[in-house]
């Protein structure tokens, strides 16, 4: 028998098909558990010591009942012998007594080794003995209803029924988890007891029978189940032990080759289990961190405002987090970490805590800090730029919102580093900017923020409660640089200027407090440089109006409504118009006379300089070429112009458009010019030199370094400024100044021009000092009428 269930697949299938297992849906049994039921009947599990671990445990879960088996055994023997009494002869009952105690003797034995030395692994061997001693116990037992049962006592024979039923199912689920053992027992007292009732025939045989073989395919389908499980289970917590093993070598393996390390808490949020990764990274030995709180842990470097508030929230609602970064101080040193956590819960759905990863990311935080601080502060002074300014007004403007204060925005300018910048070199010109920046950083500090905007422009935040406190701080701006900024190159001498504007009053958005404190400033700078001055609505109206003037020049630009007045330049000896020089004029609709000291500036701000400038050039050799050939045209070129590329084709197309020679056409330029670019400005000049046209270097003396131009390039004509003729007759320095050009124009082979003749004596003067050519209202205003060779001038006259 016990060969007939070894390996009997085909029955257990057929068995497992009257009793299947409700647990699997649609009857379906998966490969573990078909694999787990042959493990049961002595099979392999393809692991041998899976398989003798297994069976150690079938066997031992049998020797663990042997006691409880070995006293019911006994119980029924003594009620054997109680209600069966003077049936049998006495020798013989006690004989088959004897020898069910001594196969019962056996399995007391083996549990009580079972004891002393658990069996851990077994062999299919052991699972045969078992089937062997259940077999040979059930045949002692059958030979109890085989000869009992063969009596007419109605009494005796319900007392061995009931014994038989009872044995037969608790034999059956005691040897449950070996289930060849327990069907051999179930089979060889069924089948006993089915004997007795065939030889008995009574009425009630059949019932009886059909009773037996339902009790025992009850009792052999739940074995099988039962056996199944025990064995499905042992083997998936085999394969979940050996998981975890791999998983823990895999996670040791993850710690010590990456710089990431595990962490675990429960669900009061107390470490578990703190690794050695993580113990090394915390500068703490792992029973220090066991049992400690993570949110306290490191209480004293963590900072709410800066992640571990936002962490601890995460956590109180059981959330998921990604990456998220943490302030820590580890041994002193002030750190960063990375934490990744997800909630774990129970089968039941109770939460057991975190489960997460960690990381140190201390370089790329410092990485991030030192891109987002050079992104934000300016490279050359260290203090803001204008992306931290924009980012920074707007946490202060509603700060000063919240708590009812003012915000003001100081746009300061600096005065006169352009010309040093110009003349010294940006080297020199970005040292004087650090100097600056450090002068306004000691007024700034602990009261206001400081931005650098732009070349030479800074920006100040100031949150106040009085404008009068905003009106020191600009105050102590300006007088901060009083003293000259000295550099290995000398001293220089910078100044600011500075326009304010504030919130709410001026504006509600920090653009539009940048563009009206703008306005301030330029209202300033044209009151005269070095104050400070409050954003007004009227400084917004001339604002206004200058761009409604800007629009109107371009739409006169576009349809041609500019013209040009001409101004004639006499001989101081002949008194005979050399030259006249074109001068631009507007007539507007709607503005009427616009003067140029008004419409150039918008004209050069607004970018239509330079295509006036073309227009200028056409029209005036134009009007020159129509007119008598021995007056020669002077016209004015503006900076923005000249620096302008393409201004060599631009005189060539008027020169070969008009036809005028090139000789009577004089270029005059300022000493702005000269100050912007050496090499370019040189290479300009050559150029126009090359055509053949004249360069005057017009208001000679108010520049910077007058002299130096006069060696470095390479003039025509020379122009001394109005403003030394005017002084004329009135004392002064001016006549020893006018002298001294006249002779330096002399011996660098230049003729010398003098503007702003106003009178016979100043003309007079001008023409014993040895001028060679006057210009002024004394001889003539500008007309729109090209000036002819007329000899009645008045210096013709005064020559007579």
């Amino acid at each position: 028998m016990v060969n007939w269930f070894k390996g009997g697949t085909g029955v257990l299938t057929r068995l497992r098909n009257i009793f299947p297992d409700p647990a699997l849906p649609g009857h379906q049994e998966s490969m573990v558990e078909r694999q787990a039921l042959a493990v049961a009947f002595g099979g392999s599990a393809g692991d041998e010591a899976l398989t003798r671990r297994v069976h150690a445990a079938q066997v031992g879960a049998i020797l663990r009942l042997a006691p409880y088996t070995f006293f019911a055994n006994l119980f029924n023997l003594v009620i054997l012998f109680l209600a069966l009494a003077g049936t049998f002869p006495f020798w013989l009952a006690l004989t088959w007594a004897a020898a069910v105690l001594v196969v019962l003797s056996f399995g007391l034995r083996s549990w009580w080794s079972n004891l002393k030395r658990p069996i851990i692994a077994a062999s299919p061997r052991a699972l045969r003995a078992a089937t062997y001693h259940s077999g040979i116990l059930a045949a002692l037992w059958a030979c109890g209803p085989l000869g009992v049962m063969m009596t007419d006592d109605p009494s005796k024979f319900l007392v061995i029924a009931c014994i038989t039923t009872g044995m037969i199912c608790a034999g059956g689920f005691v040897l449950a988890t070996v289930p060849a053992a327990a069907i051999t027992w179930v089979a060889v007292i069924a089948i006993s007891a089915a004997c007795t009732l065939v030889v008995e025939d009574t009425p009630v045989t059949l019932s009886i029978l059909v009773l037996l073989a339902t009790y025992c395919m009850i009792v052999i389908g739940s074995v099988i189940s039962t056996s199944r499980l025990f064995v499905t289970r042992f083997m998936v917590e085999a394969e979940l032990h050996r998981r975890g093993e791999v998983i823990h070598l895999l996670l040791n393996d993850f710690e010590q080759s990456s710089s990431d390390w595990l962490w675990e808490t429960n669900s009061a949020g107390v470490l578990q289990r703190a690794s050695s990764r993580f113990s090394e990274v915390c500068g703490l030995p792992p029973e220090a961190l066991q049992g400690r709180r993570l949110s306290e842990m490191l209480a004293g470097a963590k900072d709410p405002a800066n992640g571990w508030g936002i962490l601890a929230e995460l956590m109180e609602h059981r959330q998921a987090f990604r990456e998220h970064p943490v302030p820590v101080k580890i041994r002193g040193e002030a750190r960063w970490w990375a934490l990744t956590g997800r909630p774990a819960f129970d089968e039941r759905g109770r939460f057991k805590g975190y489960r997460g990863v960690g990381s140190d990311i201390t370089e790329s935080r410092r990485a991030q800090d030192l891109v987002t601080y050079m992104a934000e502060h300016d490279a050359l002074t260290g203090v803001g730029n204008r992306n931290w300014l924009l980012s920074r007004a707007q946490d202060a403007m509603a700060e000063a919102y919240a708590e009812g204060t003012t915000l003001s925005l100081l746009m300061v300018d600096l005065d006169n580093f352009k010309a040093i910048n110009d003349t010294r070199g940006h080297p020199v010109g970005d040292e004087i900017l650090n100097r600056v920046a450090q002068r306004f950083k000691t007024v700034c500090d602990g009261r206001a923020d400081l931005a650098r905007i732009g070349g030479d422009e800074f920006a100040v935040l100031h949150v106040s409660s009085c404008r009068e406190e905003t009106e020191r701080l600009a105050t102590q701006l300006i007088e901060i640089l009083d003293q000259p900024i000295t550099t290995e190159h000398g001293g220089h001498a910078i100044g600011a200027t500075i326009g304010i504007a504030s919130t709410p009053g001026h504006a509600e958005t920090i653009e539009d407090l940048m563009r009206v404190a703008d306005i301030a400033l330029y209202r300033a700078k044209r009151a005269g440089r070095g104050r400070a001055l409050y954003f007004e609505v009227e400084m917004e109206r001339e604002v206004r109006e200058r761009r409604e003037l800007e629009n109107a020049l371009r739409y006169t630009l576009e349809r041609g409504g500019l013209s040009l007045a001409f101004q004639p330049i006499v001989s101081a000896r002949s008194g005979e118009v050399v030259s006249c020089e074109a001068l631009l004029r507007w007539e507007d609709p709607g503005f009427g006379t616009v003067p140029p000291s008004l419409f150039v500036p918008v004209a050069e701000e607004a970018g239509l300089i330079v295509p006036i400038g073309a227009w200028v050039l056409q029209e005036a050799c134009r009007r020159a070429m129509a007119a008598d050939p021995q007056i020669d045209i002077a016209v004015n070129l503006s900076p923005l112009q000249f620096a302008a590329p393409g201004l060599v084709d631009t005189v060539r197309q008027a020169l070969d458009t008009s036809g005028l020679p090139p000789q009577r056409l004089i270029l005059e330029i300022t000493e702005s010019v000269l100050i912007q670019d050496f090499g370019s400005t040189a290479t300009t000049l050559a150029e126009l030199a090359a055509l053949g046209v004249r360069i005057a270097l017009d208001d000679f003396g108010t520049g910077y370094s007058s002299l130096s131009y006069l060696r470095q390039y390479k003039f025509d004509r020379i122009k001394i400024d109005k403003s030394f003729v005017a002084e004329i007759g009135r004392g002064g320095e001016s006549i020893a100044i006018i002298s001294a050009v006249i002779i330096l124009a002399r011996s660098l082979d230049m003729e010398v021009t003098a503007e702003g003749v106003e009178s016979e004596a100043q003309a007079e003067m001008l023409r014993l000092m040895g001028c060679d050519t006057l210009q002024g209202y004394y001889f003539g205003r500008p007309a729109a009428d090209f000036p002819q060779m007329l000899p009645s001038t008045p210096a013709r006259q005064a020559s007579a």
